[in-house]
């Protein structure tokens, strides 16, 4: 005979499990969808909670948590691609850093479905991503390289300077004159990365003509990147160019052209350095200028380098002390009058030649 159960289990029990499976106050009952849905995948609950982490707080706590996740290893692929889809901007552009690692169709195909995110820094990502598998087309990242926001347009100059074909190369060319220095800096370090390959490639005068294109062009930005990669180029067409700035308002490109021509090695620039070093208003263009005639080793720059010792700014003294010292082989430091007695024993000199009191 079966025993009979309890008074209090048979009037509690009921009411005890009644109370288990009412909806929560002011609501409806609400399950725990990320766990089920989880388990349900077979996703770790862990790790897709530490996925959504991504979304929450500040760069820094945001890297941490990536930190965390790579740590786990290919484990985390399923949560970062389920998260993926909804997850917000920032945490999406982690995501795809994060997927980067790991091979895989499923995420090749994640990724592919963030180039028409609604955010340009998440599709820069994963143009980027992409392109690090052989897989990424960079016409999107070249057209927010042109129209994008500042950020946007790093992220994209990042990926277009992987690319060597015509059009990001003259994509390149072209953010030498972006009114953000970062991707000024960054296409100026990938071009002068990639010109022995143009060169043997055969394409150096194109690429030659498009730095010429956009040092004409009005576009927003300076020219100083621009032409300081010029600077590396040869011919006549580009030392013409180059020889105008010598005579632009901005002490900057006409600092930076200095530093271009003298590049070239020609002695028929040494007029031109000269004047600068004895005349312009800037003392960092004045500078520039004293190198170059220095670098250019010429006898004739002795005694104008001795002058340049009176210069009122104390780096032109500095440059052209250096200078006489290398060119010379002896040092009187910074005292005028001592290279001036020097200068008058120099061979094949004269006291009308050398500088006189």
């Amino acid at each position: 005979m079966r025993p009979r159960p309890s008074l209090l289990a048979q009037v509690f029990l009921p009411v005890l499990l009644t109370g288990l499976a009412a909806p929560a106050p002011g609501g409806e009952q609400k399950p725990a969808t990320a766990g089920a849905a989880a388990m349900a995948s077979g996703i770790d609950p862990e790790i897709l909670s530490l996925v959504d982490s991504l979304a929450r707080g500040d760069d820094l706590e945001r890297a941490q948590v990536a930190f965390s996740l790579r740590a786990m290893g290919p484990r985390i692929v399923p949560a970062l691609i389920d998260r993926l889809p909804v997850i917000d901007a920032k945490g999406a552009s982690w995501i795809v850093t994060l997927l980067i690692e790991y091979p895989g169709r499923n995420i090749d195909a994640a990724l592919e479905q963030c180039l028409h995110h609604a955010d340009a820094r998440v599709r820069c990502s994963a143009a980027t991503a992409l392109d690090r598998r052989g897989k990424a087309p960079r016409g999107m990242a070249r057209e927010v390289l042109q129209k994008g926001t500042s950020p946007e347009r790093r992220m994209a100059v990042e990926h277009v300077a992987s690319g060597s074909d015509a059009e990001s190369l003259a994509a390149l060319c072209r953010s030498l004159r972006d009114t953000d220095w970062l991707v000024r800096a960054r296409a100026r370090r990938s071009l002068l990365e990639k010109l022995e390959e143009v060169d043997a490639r055969g394409e150096g005068a194109w690429l030659t003509d498009q730095l010429l294109d956009y040092h004409r062009s009005p576009l927003p930005g300076p020219r100083v990147d621009l032409i300081a990669v010029l600077g590396h180029r040869t011919g006549a067409r580009v030392e013409e160019a180059l020889m105008r700035v010598l005579d632009v308002p901005d002490g900057q490109e006409r600092q930076a052209a200095v530093s271009a021509l003298a590049r070239h090695h020609r002695k028929e620039l040494l007029p031109a350095f000269l004047r600068l070093a004895a005349m312009d208003p800037v003392a960092s263009v004045r500078r520039e200028a004293v190198r170059a005639l220095q670098d250019h080793g010429a006898p004739e720059v002795i005694l104008p380098l001795i002058e340049r010792l009176r210069d009122a700014d104390g780096g032109v003294r500095e440059e052209a002390h250096g200078g006489l010292v290398r060119l010379s082989g002896v040092d009187h430091g910074l005292h005028y009058w001592s290279w001036v007695e020097w200068s008058k024993e120099l061979p094949g000199s004269s006291d009308d030649e050398a500088i006189s009191p």
